[in-house]
């Protein structure tokens, strides 16, 4: 259990920097699996700091799984929201994107939010922002691409599954989740032959009389 230390003088430091310090080691290890003194040696701030400014490991983690999702959504999921494809190339540059993340060394495997799901600990306004924010970015693509609301939710469900998929096998066997990613893609890309799916209300109204057209 974490004690509360006497409050001495403020410490100056980047917070900015600390919270991503400690970012990287909570994605790695986890919440149970990161200790105080890896916390204070990542960051170069002492434990009593950490509690001062942070509330201790608790709320450094929360502040930490908060700015995951930040970066997420900005590099993630901003994409395809704010992508203008009226096809599938924003859900296969997406795709790309989660194949660059996985073959990465410069960051940890798999996802800090996913990597945490099946511990109490995890943090679940963040776990909550990281699924919503999935969901409408890939909904706001597929839509883009005129697709009738039974395929935007079927399509937005596969690639959700897709994205935990990939990102919870990635740190135990990185080549299948890349094969995972590989056969998403493919599957997106047999989207894109796809017509846009037309409710039947908005197809033009036939009267017995008329006859259909003649192919040329």
């Amino acid at each position: 259990m974490e004690q509360s230390p006497a409050r001495g003088r403020p410490v100056q430091f980047d917070r900015e920097a600390v919270v991503e310090r400690a970012m990287v080691e909570f994605w790695r290890h986890g919440f149970d699996g990161t200790s105080l003194a890896t916390l204070e040696s990542a960051t170069g701030v002492d434990r009593s700091t950490l509690y001062n400014s942070f509330g201790g490991k608790r709320g450094l983690h929360r502040a930490a799984a908060q700015r995951y999702v930040d970066v997420l959504a900005r590099e993630m999921f901003a994409p395809l929201v704010a992508g203008t494809a009226t096809d599938m190339a924003d859900v296969l540059r997406f795709l790309d994107a989660l194949d660059s993340v996985t073959r990465s060394e410069d960051f940890p495997l798999g996802c800090f939010i996913v990597n945490d799901l099946d511990s109490p600990s995890r943090e679940h306004d963040a776990t909550e922002r990281y699924f919503t924010a999935l969901d409408a970015a890939l909904r706001a693509a597929f839509e883009r691409a005129g697709l009738a609301p039974d395929r935007v939710e079927q399509r937005t469900r596969v690639l959700t599954a897709v994205a935990v998929g990939v990102n919870a096998t990635a740190p135990h066997d990185r080549a299948t989740a890349l094969a995972l990613v590989a056969s998403a893609r493919t599957l997106v890309a047999d989207w894109q032959h796809d017509a846009p799916s037309i409710p039947p209300s908005t197809f033009p109204s036939t009267s017995p009389t008329t006859s259909p057209a003649t192919p040329s």
